[in-house]
């Protein structure tokens, strides 16, 4: 997943290594059914997840996890005996959780974000196995405001998040599949 670096009021993290997005890596389970040849109904859940960490202050960790829930549509636009292209539409949401740990003291926040999507696919087709890339792009709406939870956030129970409110992702994934 390519997303936004984070940009948190309550730690300070070292701009001088951070670029305007970061990388997280994850795993995801998707399940496909197709009412006909050219159409197919999906559902998913994908999960994400990076470290940040200070080079100057090993003390400052920041754990950024995040889990999206998704359902689409996917049209076959090139099908072929042993390969199927097709275009993709839908939406969901996504769950971000952030940590954050310093030397004296720790908090949490946590968030939810909206999402739409529009994608490609590449199915690579064999008896009963499927191989599976997508390249997906996201366009969130996150919330203003991120529940919390540690004495890092002085007993207050809302934060600004520290993300854009709206945002873009990118997401690309290989998978294995089985055909029934």
């Amino acid at each position: 997943m390519q997303v936004p670096t984070l940009r948190p009021d309550v730690v300070t993290l070292d701009r001088r290594f951070l670029g305007a997005t970061t990388t997280l890596g994850g795993a995801g389970l998707l399940t496909r059914f197709r009412p006909n040849p050219w159409i197919a109904i999906e559902g998913g859940i994908r999960t994400g997840s990076v470290r940040y960490r200070s080079f100057a202050d090993e003390t400052l960790q920041v754990s950024q996890d995040l889990v999206l829930f998704e359902a689409g549509v996917l049209l076959y636009v090139a099908r072929g005996r042993y390969a199927h292209l097709g275009v993709d539409a839908g939406g969901g949401g996504f769950y971000n959780r952030l940590r954050y740990v310093t030397v004296d003291s720790e908090g949490v926040q946590s968030y939810g974000s909206g999402a739409l999507r529009v994608g490609l696919n590449l199915e690579v087709l064999l008896r009963r196995i499927a191989f599976v890339f997508s390249l997906r792009s996201y366009g969130l709406i996150a919330s203003r405001y991120a529940r919390v939870s540690g004495p890092l956030f002085d007993g207050s129970e809302t934060t600004q998040t520290p993300v854009a409110h709206l945002q873009t992702y990118l997401i690309g994934s290989f998978g294995v599949g089985y055909r029934f």
